[in-house]
């Protein structure tokens, strides 16, 4: 996988700007983390940890798990020596403003662990001290083009405010920019459908209508 000197190259020369006369290691940086956070909400990634209880509780502390965006399952109490079987899934309520999971009339014992099933954001390896690239590299193509799309946008920005350059070079890179963001948009749109696909099972389908025999199509 790639890191962040080397997407940061692929989108200067999207730039045409591999010398950085124009676009600063900065502003590019910022336009790569912009698409990143809008990239994850559409296709974060999906992770599984264990926390042990460290005394008897309705609420467990998840503060630590880092780049949380959303929890979807909670296994607890599990043994990962000898896994519960059916697992033991608990209902919760996530208290996202103080990182709580309130368990409502269950109470957790002091020793437990609790295996969680849950969303995180996207990681490019070193940037803002990520250790590992999350991404494939299709998806680092995808990301690569909405980086320079928010990069374009914030020069314009710029441009905008020097009247010695006018107003229709700002307009021309702001267009591109656009556009940039624009088919971004549109390719994660499309990984998100293919990744719903790839990850459904056809197990227990029900039959489209009394023509469908295997629950895919007409036959």
């Amino acid at each position: 996988m790639s890191n962040l000197a080397t997407i940061r190259d692929r989108i200067e020369q999207q730039l045409v700007d591999t010398t950085n006369a124009i676009w600063a290691t900065g502003l590019i940086d910022e336009g790569l983390r912009q698409a990143l956070a809008e990239f994850s909400l559409s296709i974060p990634v999906h992770q599984i940890t264990t926390l042990t209880l460290s005394s008897d509780t309705y609420e467990l502390d998840i503060s630590a798990i880092s780049g949380l965006l959303g929890v979807a399952r909670l296994w607890l109490p599990y043994t990962a020596a000898s896994p519960e079987n059916p697992p033991n899934w608990r209902p919760f309520d996530h208290w996202r403003d103080n990182d709580i999971l309130y368990l409502g009339e269950y109470q957790g014992q002091s020793g437990d662990v609790a295996r969680i099933f849950y969303t995180a954001g996207q990681t490019i390896e070193d940037l803002d001290s990520a250790t590992a690239t999350t991404l494939t590299g299709p998806q680092e193509s995808i990301l690569i083009t909405g980086g320079a799309g928010f990069a374009a946008l914030s020069r314009s920005l710029d441009l905008g405010e020097q009247v010695t350059l006018g107003a229709r070079v700002a307009k021309e890179i702001q267009a591109w920019g656009e556009a940039r963001l624009e088919r971004f948009r549109a390719l994660v749109a499309a990984e998100a459908n293919r990744l719903a696909l790839v990850g459904r099972s056809a197990v227990g389908l029900p039959p489209l209508d009394r023509w469908d025999r295997d629950g895919w199509g007409w036959s």
